[in-house]
């Protein structure tokens, strides 16, 4: 605005082009320096920090005449409309309101995997309406769950990758098939370590209730939709006082409590009523729900399935 300030017209211009901006990101999980961010590393492609954000936009924006910093503030109001739909805050995992597999479903599960390194290459693909937009999302989230979210790699590899994915985009016409060979190449976790590790893995609630909902999803095929479910711990987080006798095999208690053999995902509100009961107590609210109005049992096949095993080896509690 400064460098617009003495041409009235040209000022004017530039002042709503940025209320169109702020009031574009007001729906957005992300601030306004976020934004700036992820559009200097999508469109401008030039590496930087946040600490050096306003340096390169300063230097950038004194070599524009008033009448270009115009125009270029259009075209970052337009870019911003396209970093609302990435993120959005009422893009939620798990929920009804969008398909499985949808691209809307990806950039919820990116949201709460908080995958940042791959949103400058999905923005890019997205504000040119591309067809491989909704491709490029399902992909960098097999990548990312595979190398950092399980395999542990370092974060900068894989944000070499993306960088590298960017640069292809910036040639023009990308293909699905480089898109793939790309993170092939990139991927350092066979499926057997991946494997090990994930069953090694302790985790979070919210990591477990995504995989779950991601497995419940598979299973049940390609038209189920799940929204409202809990993460339930059958061994729970709190045993002392009911599971005080369990046997941890000298394993520490939060690697056993975390692991994903020891979690599924029950109705909205079991969970609650349930929580650091005894499995004899737990068991019945795994049952499969055969009548709506019975609320002590439950719809999910993860958990009903726990109940069938336990009913198949003669109900002996534990």
């Amino acid at each position: 605005l400064m460098l617009c300030k003495n041409e009235e017209l040209y000022l004017k211009r530039s002042i709503e082009n940025w209320d169109k901006i702020e009031l574009n990101l007001s729906s957005s999980r992300n601030n306004l320096v976020d934004f700036f961010y992820y559009h200097w590393l999508t469109f401008e492609s030039t590496q930087l920090t946040k600490k050096t954000l306003y340096k390169n936009v300063r230097q950038k924006l004194n070599l524009y005449k008033p009448e270009e910093i115009v125009e270029y503030t259009k075209f970052v109001s337009k870019t911003s409309k396209t970093f609302i739909y990435l993120t959005d805050k009422d893009l939620l995992f798990p929920s009804s309101k969008y398909k499985r597999d949808s691209l809307e479903q990806f950039l919820a599960e990116i949201q709460v995997l908080n995958y940042s390194i791959c949103i400058p290459a999905i923005f890019y693909l997205k504000h040119i309406d591309s067809s491989l937009t909704q491709d490029l999302a399902r992909l960098s989230i097999a990548f990312l769950f595979r190398t950092i979210t399980i395999g542990e790699l370092q974060v900068r590899k894989a944000k070499d990758t993306f960088d590298q994915i960017l640069n292809y985009l910036n040639e023009g016409n990308p293909s699905l098939e480089v898109l793939n060979k790309i993170f092939e190449q990139n991927c350092e976790i066979d499926d057997e370590e991946f494997t090990r590790k994930f069953l090694q893995k302790t985790f979070s609630n919210t990591l477990g209730k995504y995989v779950l909902t991601k497995i419940l999803q598979y299973e049940m095929g390609p038209e189920t939709v799940v929204s409202e479910v809990d993460l339930e711990h059958i061994l729970p987080i709190s045993f002392q006082q009911n599971w005080s006798d369990f046997d941890f095999s000298n394993r520490k208690s939060e690697d056993v409590i975390g692991n994903i053999g020891n979690l599924t995902l029950l109705n909205t509100g079991s969970n609650r009523s349930i929580k650091n009961s005894k499995f004899s107590k737990k068991i019945p609210y795994y049952k499969k729900r055969n009548k709506s109005e019975d609320k002590k049992s439950t719809t999910i096949k993860l958990s009903y399935e726990i109940h069938e095993k336990f009913e198949r080896a003669g109900g002996a509690q534990s």
